[in-house]
């Protein structure tokens, strides 16, 4: 008998301490809320921790109700809250599918832009759901929604957004012309290094020196044009300007060479070949010229649309 109640006074214990770790690894809503308030950050967070509250309760955008002496958040109302528009909704609905009791999800006029998050089915309980004066755009993920209310409709300001997005994503001009820009560096440069290699066997200081000044060339086109495709593809603004700025300086001084060689080139008497070199030369700095223009002015626009 006595044994036998000691092994149940140990049972009770590993019980109750299951019983705490159970409830340690679980989250209760308010935890659930205060990481996504976390997440999102900015005007909500501070307009959360400005306040002091007993619990997510008592903030006046959340709506809780008692469900067996348990207390669980309905309705969430983050509105008008203009500075969201980076937020991944995906991940903020996987958040908000934690609360088995959710029944309200409003998010309007927050200006949140991408794609209508396709995990939304997870909030099984939802009843009404508002992602109005957002910049979202739908495909279909409220097909599988079970729910009274739905309100999706996007901004006004979006219909023009969205437009300039779609024709930023007409780039494929833009990428080709690199591509070719680039090719045909390329083989000018290794033109250039034949040159350098034939002249080593005349002066080899000479040689030499022009070969480092070919592969310098070589290198910084290859640093310029991949950081172009690598922001145009990516959508990286900073990759682009690292473009801008230093093509632009590659030009200055293409153009300040080609003036040099036409001064010296009028006083000597040119051939039919330094005649037609000096032609190749004017005609491809045009097309760099052009190529840089086109170029910019993309860059120019995709750096509006951002600011926007």
């Amino acid at each position: 008998m006595k044994y036998f109640n000691l092994i149940s006074v140990v049972f009770i214990l590993i019980f109750r301490l299951f019983g705490t770790i159970s409830g340690m690894a679980i989250p209760n809503d308010c935890t659930v809320i205060e990481e996504v308030i976390n997440t999102i950050g900015n005007d909500l967070q501070k307009s959360y921790k400005s306040k002091t509250l007993n619990s997510c309760c008592d903030f006046s955008q959340i709506i809780c109700q008692d469900f067996n002496n348990q207390t669980a958040v309905t309705e969430i109302k983050f509105n008008n809250y203009k500075n969201l528009s980076n937020q991944d909704m995906g991940k903020i609905i996987s958040q908000f599918a934690k609360l088995p009791h959710l029944t309200t999800l409003e998010m309007a006029n927050n200006l949140i832009v991408g794609e209508l998050p396709n995990n939304l089915s997870e909030l099984k309980n939802l009843q009404i759901l508002d992602l109005s004066g957002n910049c979202l755009e739908d495909n279909n993920a409220n097909t599988k929604l079970n729910i009274k209310e739905l309100n999706l409709s996007n901004a006004d300001s979006c219909i023009n957004k969205n437009k300039e997005e779609k024709d930023l994503g007409n780039n494929t001009f833009i990428k080709v012309y690199t591509i070719i820009m680039f090719i045909l560096t390329i083989v000018s440069i290794l033109q250039g290094i034949c040159l350098g290699t034939c002249m080593c066997h005349q002066k080899i200081t000479v040689g030499i020196l022009l070969v480092m000044i070919i592969l310098v060339r070589l290198i910084t086109y290859f640093i310029l044009f991949g950081s172009l495709l690598i922001g145009i593809y990516k959508g990286k603004l900073d990759y682009m300007l690292v473009f801008k700025y230093g093509y632009l300086v590659v030009l200055i001084l293409t153009v300040m060479d080609r003036l040099r060689s036409c001064t010296s080139k009028s006083e000597n008497e040119e051939n039919k070949n330094t005649s037609t070199n000096s032609c190749y030369s004017i005609f491809y700095l045009i097309i760099e010229i052009v190529y840089y223009v086109l170029t910019v002015n993309y860059i120019n626009k995709y750096e509006a649309y951002l600011k926007n």
